[in-house]
Formats: C-alpha cells, sequence, structure tokens
C-alpha cells in the first residue's frame, strides 16, 4: 500500500508542537556511564551529578540523586568483584556485579525501591578512594 501526501498536512485542533528537547524528555533520556573507580568518591560522582544536570542530559532528578545513583553502583561493582577475589563466589554476587557495570541514569530516576537501596549505600558506605 503505498501513501501519498500532496496536499497540506492538517493536524489535530489538540495538537502540540514540541522541541527537540521535549521530545527527547517524552521519549525518555537515558545517559550510560562507564563504570571508573574515581566512582567511589562521593565528592567526585556529586560533580558528576552536577555536569549531568547542568548540561540537562538528565532530568526529573536532582544532581544529589544522580550522584547516589553513581556511587552505589560502583559500590556494588567494586564491592561484588572484592567479594569474588575472596571466594565468595555465587550466582547472585555475579549477577550483582554484571548488573552494576554500566551505570544508566534514566530520566526521572529508578523506581522507589532502587532509590532506596542507593540512599542506604550512600548513608552508610564511605567514600573509598
Amino acid at each position: 500500500m503505498e501513501m501519498c501526501y500532496d496536499g497540506t498536512l492538517v493536524m489535530p485542533s489538540s495538537y502540540a508542537v514540541m522541541s527537540e528537547d521535549e521530545m527527547t524528555y517524552v521519549e525518555g533520556g537515558t545517559v550510560e556511564l562507564k563504570m571508573k573507580r574515581q566512582y567511589l568518591n562521593k565528592n567526585f560522582c556529586k560533580t558528576k551529578g552536577n555536569a549531568l544536570k547542568g548540561a540537562k542530559l538528565v532530568k526529573g532528578m536532582s544532581a544529589l540523586n544522580i550522584a547516589k545513583e553513581i556511587f552505589a553502583h560502583a559500590v556494588m561493582f567494586y564491592m561484588s568483584s572484592a567479594a569474588i577475589s575472596a571466594g565468595i563466589d555465587n550466582g547472585i554476587i555475579r549477577e550483582v556485579k554484571r548488573r552494576a557495570g554500566k551505570i544508566n541514569i534514566e530520566d526521572g530516576g529508578n523506581k522507589w525501591y532502587r532509590r532506596g537501596v542507593y540512599a542506604a549505600i550512600w548513608n552508610n558506605c564511605p567514600s573509598y578512594v
């Protein structure tokens, strides 16, 4: 079936014009960070969170919540590596390490229970570097 548009396109009366930035938000922008050992430092994570927020790469989250998510991923990644090196090796630890290796910051943040885990790690774990 071939479609041909020869005339003027008529939009519905209730349509809204959106900028490219707004479309990114509607489509759900995301930032993927590669794991770095520096993310074990809370101040480094705060700086990264501020940079992502300032560049408008993440919407719907505070810079601090971005920092908490980055830090929590680093703790889970590097601490699971330490557990495996110490001989504590099971499927759950390997799965945590596999999932924590990529940090995907979603617009608006993660589900409430993940945000709770990120906050608990932030509040209970010191900076390591």
